[in-house]
């Protein structure tokens, strides 16, 4: 289940609900598989530039920071479905905690297929 602030809910188009949840999913199921996180820190904005995703956790390895450069399986997902939105996606790591920045665009020209 994934909770959403009410104000920030009921601007959400329900494609944008449908995008938020299975990035979410994605990154929280490889968070499990690949590392060795204690924490997990997700936060939803709104910004000018669409909905903003932080997504933060612990106990990344410099080879999985590089991992995710070249992205396949759930994080080839994410990254089709940032680019399909008209999103961006950025990452940094820093002392084993790697931080993901993604903007949900308006993704009025979505002209992609999984």
């Amino acid at each position: 289940k994934i909770e959403i602030d009410d104000r920030l809910n009921q601007k959400l188009k329900k494609k944008h609900m449908k995008k938020i949840a299975s990035i979410l999913k994605e990154l929280v199921n490889n968070s499990f598989r690949h590392s060795s996180s204690s924490y997990i820190l997700i936060s939803l904005e709104e910004s000018s530039k669409g909905i903003v995703i932080n997504y933060e956790q612990d106990g990344v390895g410099e080879e999985d920071y590089h991992r995710i450069k070249n992205p396949n399986g759930g994080l080839c997902l994410v990254s089709s479905l940032v680019k399909g939105s008209q999103g961006t996606w950025k990452f940094y790591w820093r002392d084993s905690v790697l931080t993901s920045h993604i903007v949900i665009g308006d993704g009025k020209h979505e002209d992609f297929t999984l």
